[in-house]
């Protein structure tokens, strides 16, 4: 036996008692020699002999294997159990920065999910058996007791720490097994922190066609029998936009869903060097109260579209007296006009034509220095007579062509059961357009018949003496049926409003005129006048984002768990001693009070376990009939008795 090391208090007397704090317990003597089984130890062997015979305990000496056909089994599918993981590593890596599928989402936080639960098991199961299998290998080479109990006793993070604080000092290998049973913890979090959604915008081409408003090729007033058939789908048109709610009078689109174009403010500092006009913080006033039907909106997201239009806008002279309002009889010149005012009865409108291939000397002194757009399209004179007051106001009506960048959010309709879809779409930005496009110039073929037709109607459409609703609608905008026509105190209006609310009225009749049907959307065939526009779809779409630092951890854990199956496996191959570590069974292998048959030294933990499981054993005291010192030790139930508090044990 080799010497124990000085610093070792090792109990060479037999003055060990277990504390206890009474009067000691009395014991009795029984009929046996000291040292001796009994009579009932004696059956019990032989009962375990003839048992054990059966089950081919091994009597006679045979040849240590290093192969194991279940213990290699059950090696390989440690081995296996990483691979999940990897998986589940390289399926989060690959998916950074891909759009979000809901199938795959939902699979890969369900395979999220199982990892966080099973790693921590996995991982328990694997670096136990690893740290078993060292002991076994470092005990068949030789090894202190400490690094052995130190591996032996590392079966989950606190024993490793409590058999770490227990064998003082501190030395490398305990640290190393706490920091190896640290990964536990960490590689089971891990997996929940790999994988997260963000929303980012992706953009795709998109195809759109429109209503050009900007040709009048195909009015309802272009004959005679398209006037008769036009004009009750033109004035439904036309009276449904000014009744229409006041929230809808103030959003982008009209009651239909179709987008609105606002008068281009006149403030160039708005604009920026492209002439671009950003309309998001602005408040605007919408050129008509009908706006531009759009088609092709069937991908849910958002869209930007431009599209080129056009609207007419009234302009008072820059002096606002008697060049703006001539009443009659005549009044003082000088005399500041501050408004127009309604009777309650209506009002008259015509037109006189301004021709833009007039030589621009003839205009000044035909039409007092009248002015014409500078990117041309259609102007002439306007006039507004309300009907009994003998007064007349003059405008200026031009027309102005622009570029309109709209905007819409699309989405599936909660309604339809069909796959249609719902839009709510606006004007963003507007910029005068710099080239006026052929088309424009059909404009001037209402210069004829179809033209005095359109000015004629919407005339009477003002002139109602009894209830004129375009007046009720200058009068009161949002609500037009609640406006008191013959009340004095909103019969004066103010220029501006008068010129906003008259150009309103006059651009919804207008091009209310172009074609009712495709502003109602009535019909899903092509409109009369339809044009493609090109868009981009951007959409706020769900798109993977990988926490690249938790997934070098995650996969840095799982190379540590391959590795410990890797050194698990392989020490199988190099491991001769069966494995009786960590069993109850092997305290039976060198007890003399165990009534075991001889031989049986090559069994495993588990053999010597299935083998003797009907053996009942104790650890208590083998020497219970000295009265003097005991001695514990591993024996039968009644070759052991139970330990007593007081008693001195060597």
């Amino acid at each position: 036996m080799p010497p124990l090391r000085k610093n070792v208090a090792w109990p060479k007397e037999s003055n060990t008692s277990l504390s206890y704090s009474g009067s000691a317990p009395a014991y009795e003597l029984l009929p046996h020699t000291h040292g001796q089984p009994s009579t009932s130890d004696a059956t019990r062997s032989q009962t375990i002999d003839s048992r054990t015979e059966k089950h081919v305990w091994p009597r006679e000496a045979r040849k240590l294997q290093r192969w194991s056909t279940t213990t290699a089994l059950v090696d390989l599918v440690c081995l296996l159990m990483p691979a999940p993981f990897f998986a589940l590593v390289y399926i989060c890596a690959t998916r950074d920065g891909k759009l979000v599928h809901k199938e795959d989402l939902e699979r890969i936080q369900e395979g999220i999910i199982i990892s966080a639960t099973a790693f921590p098991l996995i991982f328990s199961a694997v670096v136990g058996r690893m740290t078993k299998r060292i002991t076994s290998w470092r005990l068949e080479r030789g090894s202190s007791l400490r690094s052995l109990e130190l591996l032996n006793g590392s079966t989950t993070l606190i024993n490793s720490i409590s058999t770490y604080l227990s064998l003082h000092p501190f030395n490398l290998l305990g640290a190393s097994l706490v920091l190896l049973w640290a990964v536990s913890p960490l590689g089971g979090q891990s997996p929940l922190q790999v994988l997260r959604t963000r929303r980012v915008t992706g953009t795709f081409a998109n195809t759109m066609s429109y209503l050009n408003m900007s040709s009048p090729g195909h009015a309802y007033f272009g004959g005679t029998s398209s006037t008769v058939t036009g004009k009750p789908f033109v004035e439904a048109v036309y009276y449904a936009s000014l009744l229409a709610p006041a929230n809808v009078k103030s959003s982008g689109m009209d009651a239909w869903g179709n987008v609105k174009i606002p008068f281009l403010p006149t403030v160039s500092s708005l604009s920026n060097h492209t002439g671009w006009v950003d309309l998001t913080n602005e408040a605007v006033n919408y050129s008509s109260l009908a706006g531009v039907p759009i088609m092709g909106l069937e991908k849910s997201g958002n869209v930007s579209f431009v599209i080129p239009s056009t609207y007419f806008v009234l302009e008072r002279s820059s002096k606002p007296s008697v060049k703006t309002i001539r009443p009659y009889p005549p009044v003082d010149p000088t005399a500041n006009l501050t408004g127009y005012r309604l009777n309650g009865q209506g009002f008259s409108s015509s037109y006189r034509p301004d021709y833009i291939d007039v030589d621009p000397i003839l205009l000044q002194t035909k039409y007092k220095n009248v002015s014409v757009l500078e990117l041309g399209g259609m102007s002439g004179k306007m006039s507004f007579n309300a009907n009994n007051m003998n007064m007349t106001a003059y405008f200026q009506l031009n027309q102005v062509y622009i570029e309109a960048e709209v905007v819409c959010s699309v989405g599936q309709s909660r309604v339809s059961s069909s796959s249609t879809y719902d839009h709510s779409c606006s004007v963003r930005a507007m910029r005068r357009r710099e080239n006026i496009p052929e088309i424009a110039y059909n404009w001037q073929q209402w210069l004829g018949f179809s033209w005095t037709n359109m000015i004629s109607y919407f005339s009477q459409t003002t002139m109602n003496p009894n209830y004129s609703i375009p007046e009720a609608y200058i009068r009161n905008p949002d609500s037009p049926l609640a406006a008191n026509l013959s009340d004095p105190s909103t019969a004066l209006v103010d220029w501006d409003t008068l010129t906003l609310r008259l150009s309103q009225l006059f651009n919804t009749y207008a091009f209310g005129s172009l074609d009712p049907t495709a502003i109602i959307q009535s019909s899903s065939s092509k409109f009369s006048n339809e044009t493609g526009a090109h868009g981009a779809y951007f959409n706020n779409l769900p798109v993977y984002t990988v926490n690249w630092v938790w997934l070098s951890i995650f996969s840095a854990a799982t190379s540590i768990l391959t590795l410990c199956a890797l050194t698990l496996t392989t020490l199988h191959f190099f491991t001769l001693n069966p494995d009786i570590l960590g069993y109850v069974s092997t305290a039976t292998m060198y007890s003399s009070h165990l009534p075991v048959p001889p031989g049986g030294s090559t069994l495993n933990g588990e053999e010597r376990a299935r083998l003797l499981k009907d053996m009942a054993i104790r650890l208590g005291d083998v020497q219970q009939y000295d009265l003097v010192t005991g001695q514990l030790s591993f024996g039968t139930i009644s070759s052991a008795a139970r330990p007593h508090l007081g008693r001195l044990y060597s």
